[in-house]
């Protein structure tokens, strides 16, 4: 009997953790690095020498696609990304190409109630680098 009860809580918190987990509205995937405050201490910020920058996103997960930027704006509500928060994280696609020879496709930008998957193009590669100048 305690067996059956302590085999229905458990299930009782998978379902709420996977509950948990889809409202972040982040892919499920391996968090490669992160820089939020708590369970685990960050990694060393993103470095390059070529740009003249140095950043540390959110997070870095890890895809079969490659590495992926993701920036948290916990308290923004807005329909479309802001283009600060677009630069900000299209300068983490370019530090994440830069040291790993790589560019990411794309990038996740989080705000409070929606997640933007915004593609890293060469467009706006090419408009973060007439900014860095």
């Amino acid at each position: 009997m305690i067996a059956y009860l302590l085999l229905v809580c458990a299930l009782g918190l998978l379902v709420l953790a996977l509950r948990l987990r889809r409202a972040t509205g982040l892919p499920w995937t391996r968090v490669h690095s992160s820089d939020t405050s708590g369970w685990r201490q960050a990694d060393e910020p993103l470095v390059s020498q070529r740009y003249g920058l140095v950043g540390k996103p959110d997070y870095v997960l890890e895809t079969r696609g490659g590495l992926i930027p993701v920036e948290v704006k916990p308290s923004r509500r807005a329909a479309a990304p802001y283009e600060s928060d677009l630069m900000q994280l299209a300068a983490y696609c370019l530090l994440i190409e830069d040291t790993t020879g790589r560019a990411p496709s794309y990038g996740l930008l989080r705000y409070a109630e929606q997640t933007f998957k915004l593609p890293y193009t060469p467009a706006l590669r090419s408009g973060l680098l007439a900014l860095l100048e």
